[in-house]
């Protein structure tokens, strides 16, 4: 690299103390040369280089081919997956009613959809998201008000005395204390009925006492008859004739 000061036709120098670059081209064949000057000459020579690109008589190596074909073909990959890219994005958009424009339609007063209250009965209620919106909210299947709730804990074959917020187990005789979310609410209940001891000890001699038992085989009279006539020795039968062979010898 060749270090100049610019100089006009007059030979003055244009600018005190900023130095003029020369470079060759460095391809085989052009005998091209970048000038330039400023405080920034990385970026003119890359603006110079890129300018020169197309008009350059030169024969470039393997390797800058290489490697114009690879960038240049990964930049053209590049822009056309990102162009396919948003293209799906916009068809999925186009069909995917979640990411269509949403806008709540204007429902009667008092008629905001609820997303179905909770065992306790807790009367908070949320409006449907726009992936929700239009399907009818359910009710969940263990939901029941505190009446139904209350009645089958009295009802439980396994419970002494019930309160809101305790229940006596008969079982093992102790006090559990139920969920305080919501009164007689028996999720902790149920949970310590199914896993206990007493309870299951107890269960199961019921059911062992309940099931019907194999009856044993008992001989009636006429079969006993039958076979003990069977079995005694018959005084009208003949008894055995001796043998003929058995007299001649003797």
């Amino acid at each position: 690299m060749v270090i100049m000061y610019a100089s006009d036709s007059a030979g003055t120098t244009r600018k005190q103390g900023i130095p003029v670059f020369r470079n060759p081209c460095g391809r085989r064949g052009c005998d091209h040369i970048f000038e330039y000057a400023g405080p920034n000459p990385l970026g003119n020579i890359q603006r110079l280089v890129l300018e020169h690109l197309d008009h350059c008589r030169g024969q470039s190596p393997l390797a800058t081919h290489l490697l114009r074909g690879r960038s240049q073909q990964n930049i053209g990959e590049r822009l056309a997956s990102m162009e396919r890219d948003e293209n799906a994005r916009n068809a999925y958009r186009s069909l995917s009613p979640q990411y269509r424009d949403w806008s709540p339609s204007p429902s009667p007063e008092g008629e905001d959809m609820y997303a179905g209250p909770s065992e306790g009965g807790s009367g908070t209620s949320s409006r449907s998201s726009p992936t929700t919106q239009g399907v009818p909210s359910t009710w969940k299947k263990s939901a029941r008000s505190e009446a139904e709730r209350r009645r089958a804990l009295e009802t439980d074959q396994w419970t002494l005395s019930v309160t809101p917020h305790e229940v006596v187990c008969r079982g093992c005789r102790r006090t559990i204390k139920l969920d305080r979310r919501s009164r007689y609410y028996p999720g902790l209940w149920e949970k310590h009925r199914d896993r206990c001891d007493h309870v299951i000890k107890i269960r199961d001699l019921t059911e062992l006492e309940t099931t019907p038992q194999p009856i044993p085989f008992t001989p009636t009279a006429s079969a006993s008859s039958s076979s003990s006539r069977f079995d005694a020795p018959d005084p009208t039968a003949l008894a055995p004739r001796k043998s003929h062979y058995r007299n001649m010898n003797m």
